[in-house]
């Protein structure tokens, strides 16, 4: 973003395969302007074990306590999320 003068970013769509914790952890703690996350859950239906869900649930809170909210949800695994406070 920086090398091409880039403010902030409109769409964003994450399927990292199970990275997608830390990437929304940078993002959250970065505060970086994105204005629609769409993020693949992969656990919700490949679990590594039986803390999958709760750690999606976490996760969605994260984003939702830093000014997301949620507009769709795919299959119970895809959540689009729109930036409420840009």
């Amino acid at each position: 973003m920086k090398n091409n003068g880039h403010n902030y970013i409109d769409l964003l769509k994450i399927d990292i395969e199970g990275a997608e914790y830390k990437v929304i952890e940078s993002i959250i703690k970065d505060n970086l302007d994105i204005h629609i996350l769409c993020v693949e859950y992969d656990e919700a239906f490949n679990r590594i074990d039986n803390q999958a869900i709760k750690r999606i649930r976490e996760s969605i809170l994260k984003l939702y306590d830093s000014g997301w909210k949620i507009v769709n949800v795919c299959k119970r695994t895809n959540y689009t999320f729109v930036k409420i406070n840009i």
